[in-house]
Formats: structure tokens, sequence, C-alpha cells
């Protein structure tokens, strides 16, 4: 067993934060009226926690290449590409299909 690398957690704790800050200034850079003090204020934080989405993939790619850089061999990338589409495409696409037809009857 690899040792967990404690810095990515970390990272991930301030991406979220970052995220969190996005989505709670979002709504005043909609209400703010053009032009004001607080309204730049709230873009100027909003964009300051745009580099979370792509540290969040580097975090993803970083941590799989971690774990399977030495146990790579054809048959686990077929386990593991088959484990991804049945948790995670799979469950993604009914909840979809079920949100878009809950979504055209109401």
């Amino acid at each position: 067993m690899k040792a967990k690398i404690v810095e990515l957690d970390i990272l991930r704790a301030v991406s979220i934060l970052a995220v969190l800050i996005i989505h709670a200034a979002a709504q005043g850079t909609m209400e703010l009226s053009p032009g004001s003090v607080s309204l730049t204020l709230y873009l100027g934080i909003n964009k300051l926690g745009n580099f979370a989405v792509p540290v969040f993939i580097f975090i993803s790619g970083l941590a799989l290449f971690y774990r399977y850089f030495d146990t790579w061999i054809p048959g686990e990338a077929v386990r593991f590409c088959a484990k991804r589409i049945r948790y995670i495409l799979i469950p993604y696409v009914l909840w979809s299909l079920f949100y878009y037809f809950y979504y055209q009857m109401i």
C-alpha cells in the first residue's frame, strides 16, 4: 500500500473552499447594479476562485496516476474502465433521463 499524499488533501480542501466562494459570490454578481463597487468586489472574488475546477481535474489525474502507475496492466485497464462505467456513467445517464422526463411532466 502506498503512502497517502497529505498535500493533496490540503489542496482539495482549498479547492472546495474556492468552489464555495464561487457559488456564494455568484448571486451577488447577478443582483447588484452594473458599475457598482460591490459588483466589482463580487466579480473579483468570483474570479479568484476559478482555479478550483482545473485543480480538481489535476488532483484526479495525479491520484489515479499515483495509484495505478506500478500495477497497470491491460487487464487492469479493462477492469478500471468497466468499474467507472458501472458506477459513474450508468447512474449519471439514468438520473439525467429521469430528470429530463420529470422536468417535461412538470
